[in-house]
């Protein structure tokens, strides 16, 4: 996958992070993502269409999307009910829209769908696509993955 495809996606996840909820982000080392994620763990799946297509995933550990919705809803979230749920969704909506806002800059058309919520041990794979992993350090104590499991169609 081309650094070029998954740039906009770390750029928008940061501004996004940084400008709606005043989280500095730090983007540490990507690497390929092959294992499964355990009970512990939310992940939000949004569907890319389009010149490029395949998955996006947030993934949180249960902690850190606490302390994400607690941002999001400017109140202290101690569960993940459906408002909590419904507001790390729509956090995967920002980071994607954005994300497709930056592409299209370059040219690179996409659409994305609407996002799906996953509690619990799932595998990701998407055929022929790595998943790529930017691991990012929200603070001193919470970490988020996004996962770029894309194919460009422009090469089949």
């Amino acid at each position: 996958m081309k650094v070029e495809i998954i740039n906009p996606f770390l750029i928008a996840t940061k501004k996004v992070l940084s400008e709606m909820l005043g989280i500095d982000a730090a983007m540490e080392k990507p690497y390929i993502r092959n294992d499964k994620y355990t009970d512990n763990h939310l992940l939000i799946m949004l569907g890319v269409v389009g010149q490029v297509e395949g998955q996006v995933v947030l993934s949180f550990d249960n902690t850190t999307a606490l302390s994400v919705v607690s941002k999001m809803c400017m109140m202290e979230m101690t569960e993940m009910n459906d408002l909590a749920l419904s507001a790390l969704c729509e956090l995967g909506n920002m980071i994607l829209g954005n994300s497709a806002t930056v592409l299209a800059t370059s040219d690179v058309l996409i659409d994305i769908t609407s996002p799906s919520l996953v509690q619990g041990n799932a595998i990701i794979k998407v055929p022929q696509a790595e998943s790529i992993c930017i691991p990012f350090r929200l603070g001193d104590q919470h970490k988020m993955e996004i996962i770029v499991c894309l194919k460009d169609k422009k090469k089949d």
